[in-house]
């Protein structure tokens, strides 16, 4: 049995089959030439463009954005299907929460339109250089807190905006003032906002549609070539 044994395993070796050496295709070579859509949307506007009370009503310009209406002047931002605080929103770049019962205080209640400068919305899921804990977007709010200027001398500058509702005897006031140079910026903003309740058909009102909102604002800023400070 034992000189049996090499010559039973020769044969069931070479009874197993050869390797196949399957032939390598080269994929074809597919190019395929677009145009890249912009990640990040910019809402700019002017206190005479477009008579807001609320700066989230801006959002309904971006495709896929809404806005739920909490009042006159506490929309809280929805992006693609998401509102409240799963949507990341930001001002002047530091991240602000909902307060309040029922969100009456909604993040973009604290950013009137007559002192906002620009609203941003980065597209589908926020970067996470942007914001680390959110699926529904990214927005950043943007006051005017004025610019530096090129010269070592200060310069002053500022404007009021003034407007008027008569379908709620509404009335939106706004200041702004910068004293600037090349190194240094000390901005005030004061906003006002005030309404009763709106009437509407034969002289009926909409309960609960008054509003009353004030900001005050005071900030400073440096740079130099390298870098810059803002407090606020």
């Amino acid at each position: 049995m034992k000189r049996d044994i090499p010559v039973i395993a020769t044969l069931l070796l070479s009874t197993l089959p050869a390797p196949i050496l399957a032939d390598h295709n080269v994929p074809e070579e597919i190019e395929v030439t677009g145009v890249q859509t912009a990640t990040r949307l910019t809402l700019d506007r002017s206190p005479g463009e477009l008579p807001l009370l609320d700066s989230s009503a801006l959002l309904k310009r971006v495709p896929g954005a809404n806005v739920n209406s909490n009042g006159p002047v506490t929309g809280i931002a929805q992006y693609r299907g998401l509102y409240g605080d799963r949507v990341s929103i930001h001002i002047d770049h530091a991240p602000t929460l909902t307060g309040g019962p029922n969100a009456m205080d909604a993040p973009l209640t604290y950013t009137p339109p007559l002192l906002l400068k620009s609203l941003n919305v980065d597209r589908g899921i926020a970067p996470v250089s942007a914001a680390q804990e959110s699926i529904g977007g990214h927005i950043t709010a943007i006051l005017d807190r004025g610019e530096f200027n090129d010269s070592d001398d200060f310069n002053v500058y500022g404007s009021i905006a003034s407007r008027f509702n008569g379908n709620s005897d509404g009335s939106n006031t706004a200041l702004k003032s910068t004293l600037a140079n090349n190194r240094h910026k000390l901005s005030a903003m004061f906003s006002h906002d005030e309404g009763n309740e709106t009437r509407v058909g034969d002289d009926d009102k909409i309960g609960g549609s008054q509003y009353r909102r004030g900001r005050y604002d005071l900030s400073y800023g440096w740079r130099n070539d390298n870098s810059s400070i803002a407090i606020y």
